[in-house]
């Protein structure tokens, strides 16, 4: 008898260990996929009343891309619009991500924050896309 609890206490260690480490292994597959996200988060970071002509060219990369995303697309092209704040046309775009994404998304996070660029943005919208670049 206890061997076979023995056993299961071993089998029940193991499981909840491979679990625990589960998720680190989706985080780090799902770096790839967020490449872009991270890119974009990176450059509205160090974005003053607009982008840079070097950010641009790597929006203007992301928006060519085959690979990127449809919403990363429309981000892209919103960051590449910024002229001290975010277009009337983005910002409509920016706000159908903003509302068919999950709010814990990143991509999510940063359409927010775009949408809501004025001539920079917040320490704490900072904080947030830290976040989102160190994530991976």
């Amino acid at each position: 008898m206890k061997i076979k609890i023995k056993s299961l206490f071993l089998t029940m260690i193991m499981l909840l260990i491979g679990i625990h480490f589960q998720s680190d292994v989706y985080a780090h597959a799902d770096h790839d996929k967020d490449a872009n996200v991270i890119t974009m988060a990176d450059i509205v970071i160090g974005i003053q009343h607009y982008a840079t002509a070097e950010d641009q060219k790597h929006l203007q990369a992301i928006v060519d891309s085959d690979s990127s995303t449809a919403d990363e697309k429309i981000i892209a092209t919103a960051i590449i619009n910024i002229q001290h704040q975010a277009t009337a046309g983005d910002k409509q775009k920016l706000q159908e991500i903003i509302v068919n994404t999950a709010p814990t998304s990143t991509v999510s996070a940063l359409a927010t924050i775009v949408h809501g660029f004025s001539h920079g943005i917040s320490v704490a919208d900072k904080r947030k896309l830290q976040t989102i670049k160190f994530k991976g």
